[in-house]
């Protein structure tokens, strides 16, 4: 592990963040969505990005664009999906940050004042994942990944993590 040399205010405030973020990274981001072609069709027609390949699964659309990862999911891709659109309505689902170890990181927000929803979860391609109980105040969920195995969008583990994603506030 690389432990980055933390700074006054890190040390002041307890910020764990620079021990656990690769590189200051959004991984991706997940927009809920009422009509997945609609949308997509705004992505990839008038702002630039690209299908990713792969397949990704009904109900969602993955999306590329200089380094940008957008996840569209419609109430297709599931129950809670559609559940979270009849709650919330569209829009931002949740933001996921690139970190070196999901474990270290859940570990310092547990020891912190942050609700978390899930546990650390594990994929067959060696991901690792959580999510915090979304912000009744922002409407924010943040996700925290841990791409320690093969650098690929797993449908299983979206499937896996989605059922326990969004519950409630």
């Amino acid at each position: 592990f690389f432990f980055k040399q933390k700074t006054a205010y890190e040390i002041s405030t307890r910020d764990w963040s620079s021990d656990v973020c690769s590189s200051d990274l959004i991984d991706h981001v997940v927009v809920a969505v009422d009509d997945l072609s609609n949308a997509a069709a705004l992505f990839t027609g008038r702002l630039g990005f690209h299908p990713s390949t792969g397949s990704h699964g009904a109900g969602i659309a993955v999306l590329d664009a200089g380094g940008v990862t957008v996840v569209l999911v419609g109430p297709e891709a599931g129950p809670d999906v559609a559940q979270h659109l009849a709650t919330h309505g569209p829009g931002l689902h949740h933001i996921a940050i690139e970190v070196l170890n999901a474990g270290y990181a859940h570990r310092g927000l547990t020891g912190g004042d942050a609700s978390l929803l899930t546990d650390v979860v594990v994929d067959a391609d060696g991901h690792e994942q959580f999510f915090t109980v979304r912000d009744p105040a922002t409407g924010v969920q943040i996700g925290f990944i841990s791409r320690t195995g093969h650098r690929v969008r797993s449908e299983e583990h979206t499937s896996e993590l989605q059922s326990r994603v969004d519950i409630s506030y």
